[in-house]
């Protein structure tokens, strides 16, 4: 594609060149119609220019006019289809200094923000861009058997562990990048990577495992075969990356009726030596951290203490930044934060919640209660069907990314169901009992969601596992099978997700 320039009238001007991936991949495939500019530079208000495209694009040059820019700016494009759905997002992989009189050219790749789901036979790439109802997931083979995945703040790469391999693919054609192998110690479920895109940090965790994290050189790696730094650390839960430092999140809060047992704590890690500092303990069970954008603040969720929790000053000061009911996750995007939880009033569903650092303009907002369905395997003839729908006995969400744009959150989440029996009265010979025309069934499922932010419902459903059990041998009806409920699809194999990510999303 062509480039785009936003000017200002006394201090410099940004040309701004946008790189589009191949064909299948572009935002333009998806219906691209506008784009906005903004710019944000330090102690001023975000500047915003909005162009609607030609059709078709073709190298289009587009002016975006004057904008009030200056040193350290931050650039980022937004792309939005004609009814309003965000189909690109990009942004430039530092802040600019601009001058008076000069011109910088600026770099940014536009991109689709697909959600990738770790944990099955291949990579799942999930476009969040399609209208709803539409088909959205589709299967990265070059990324086999991926046990977590991750994101570079660039929008540059899709980093995947698997098979005991780090895996780096393109943003541009979902295909490997061309990097050497580098192994990878076994365990690895969840990968972080750092600001500037140099660091990627794997937790390792499980039986059998020895348990840490281990540390990778991005740059090294895409250049040369590497062996990964590794720290062990006892149960690791999470981490969230600096462009210097490592928290780790160990000793987590586990759910179940333990989960409010343990005491977690942080545990930095520099980068740059693998060293491990000072544990900070943490006021109770904690389930997932997240940094601040300056990485002077950590943010965690602890259910135990039904709060997000501001950590700084090296765990000096802990200070409860917003009440909420069982958060599980929590994600910054710019000064805002994010945090999901739960609620069993008056059914179970989940909650999320947004709030600024400083604690202003919290909001809430009750995610639609979720129902699974089973289905009668006894009923093989035309028109004979029958179904129940189950309701949450517990629901959790153990992943969470937001949209760049704040629109909509991805989920991955973890829930048990529970139907009661339904029985009849049958009388025969003048007598009356009671049988069960279906059993008491119960359900796990793990599932991916992507919510709409403003309404609370689930754009795209697709669940990853199901298991199905009852008593066999007391109803009349007793073979039962998982089904699919209305707008939710079924992954090809049954796999438990262990980790999503957005490109360009907060995580």
């Amino acid at each position: 594609m062509g480039s785009w320039l936003g000017a200002c009238s006394n201090n410099g001007g940004v040309h701004v060149e946008i790189e589009l991936p191949t064909d299948a991949l572009s935002p333009i495939t998806g219906g691209l119609s506008r784009l906005d500019l903004v710019a944000e530079a330090p102690g001023k208000l975000p500047q915003r220019a909005t162009r609607d495209l030609p059709s078709p694009i073709g190298n289009a040059t587009i002016g975006f006019g004057d904008l009030d820019l200056g040193p350290g700016v931050t650039v980022t494009l937004l792309g939005f289809s004609a009814t309003g759905r965000l189909v690109g997002f990009g942004r430039a992989s530092t802040p600019i200094d601009i001058t008076a009189g000069s011109a910088v050219d600026v770099p940014i790749r536009l991109r689709r923000p697909f959600a990738y789901v770790a944990g099955g036979a291949s990579l799942l790439a999930c476009d969040t861009t399609v209208e709803p109802g539409d088909a959205f997931v589709d299967t990265i083979a070059a990324a086999a058997a991926p046990q977590a995945v991750a994101t570079t703040p660039d929008g540059a790469g899709v980093i995947a562990i698997g098979g005991g391999h780090l895996q780096l693919l393109s943003t541009d054609n979902h295909m490997p990048s061309g990097a050497p192998a580098s192994s990878v110690l076994p365990g690895a479920n969840q990968i972080a990577v750092s600001p500037d895109s140099r660091w990627a940090v794997v937790v390792h965790s499980g039986a059998g495992v020895t348990a840490g994290v281990s540390i990778i050189d991005l740059v090294a790696a895409a250049r040369a075969s590497v062996t990964p730094a590794f720290v062990p650390l006892g149960s690791p839960g999470g981490v969230a990356v600096s462009t210097d430092t490592a928290w780790v999140l160990v000793d987590p809060s586990v759910p179940g009726p333990d989960a409010c047992t343990q005491q977690s704590a942080l545990i930095p890690v520099t980068l740059a030596s693998g060293t491990a500092g000072a544990p900070i303990s943490l006021a109770g069970a904690a389930r997932d951290l997240a940094l601040s954008a300056d990485g002077k603040t950590i943010l965690v969720a602890e259910p135990c203490q039904n709060a997000l929790v501001a950590v700084t000053g090296g765990g000096a000061s802990q200070v409860r930044l917003i009440a909420m009911p069982n958060p599980t996750q929590v994600a910054v995007s710019g000064t805002r934060v994010w945090g999901l939880g739960s609620d069993s009033a008056p059914t179970e569903h989940l909650v999320l919640v947004s709030v600024n650092a400083d604690g202003s303009a919290s909001s809430r907002l009750d995610l639609a209660a979720t129902q699974e369905l089973a289905n009668s395997d006894d009923l093989t003839e035309d028109g004979q069907t029958a179904e129940v729908r189950l309701d949450a006995d517990a629901i959790e969400a153990y992943s969470m990314s937001v949209l760049p744009d704040g629109g909509n959150v991805v989920l991955l989440v973890h829930g048990t169901y529970h139907a009661d029996a339904v029985p009849r009265d049958i009388t025969v010979g003048g007598v009356t009992y009671r049988e069960d025309i279906v059993p008491a069934l119960d359900m796990e499922t793990y599932e991916y969601q992507l919510v709409d932010v403003k309404t609370g419902v689930a754009a795209e459903r697709m669940r990853t596992s199901c298991n199905i059990d009852w008593e066999h041998g007391v109803a009349l009806l007793d073979r039962w099978s998982c089904a699919s409920a209305q707008g939710q699809v079924t992954s090809a194999t049954n796999f438990i997700a262990s980790q999503a990510t957005v490109l360009y999303g907060a995580h």
